[in-house]
């Protein structure tokens, strides 16, 4: 994540969380559940990831993603694709 959209999302108050893996999210009405790694579990209105496209398919998505999505991920090799923009 660049060092200034962290800025920025601090200088709003928000909280920004890093060198964690993610290992799921649940999306819920309002907001979202976030499961790490290091089994933590962080509660926010929105989630901004920076991963290489091809461990997407690593994070549990709740709701499921799209058929859609599931098979560009699937056919997502790394080095094919540099960047990623998904919102959800």
């Amino acid at each position: 994540m660049s060092f200034y959209l962290k800025k920025q999302i601090e200088k709003m108050k928000g909280t920004v969380k890093t060198g964690e893996f993610v290992e799921s999210i649940q999306n819920l009405e309002k907001g979202c559940i976030i499961q790490t790694s290091k089994d933590k579990i962080y509660e926010a209105d929105y989630v901004i990831m920076a991963l290489p496209p091809c461990n997407i398919k690593k994070i549990k998505f709740s709701p499921d993603l799209s058929v859609q999505r599931k098979l560009i991920n699937n056919k997502n090799l790394l080095g094919q694709c540099t960047k990623l923009i998904l919102l959800y």
